[in-house]
């Protein structure tokens, strides 16, 4: 196999779709290809090939930005630089371990 080793989508459904692209071309997750995607979704937990995934807390994320957006609101004099952004954890199962 030339090229590489992973694959990591936007979302669950696209890893999904990746997933259903990879077993039909006769390759093996994870032992020839790793996959990843970005959601958690439930999903992503009860296919063929459990599929490794980085949770987006977004009810979180929500609340950070109504918070931050009320603050840019109440003071538009201060320009404070916004907190770094916050990476949710990541849901380890099955489709890593390509490399």
């Amino acid at each position: 196999m030339g090229g590489g080793t992973a694959v990591i989508a936007g979302n669950d459904f696209i890893a999904v779709g990746a997933m259903e692209a990879i077993i039909e071309n006769g390759l093996d997750i994870p032992e020839n290809l790793s996959l990843i995607g970005y959601d958690n979704l439930k999903i992503a937990s009860i296919l063929k090939v459990p599929l490794t995934t980085i949770d987006q807390p977004k009810l979180l994320f929500g609340r950070m930005s109504a918070e931050r957006l009320i603050e840019m609101i109440r003071y538009p004099e201060e320009r404070r630089r916004p907190e770094k952004n916050r990476r949710g954890p990541e849901t380890r199962r099955e489709g890593i371990g390509a490399g």
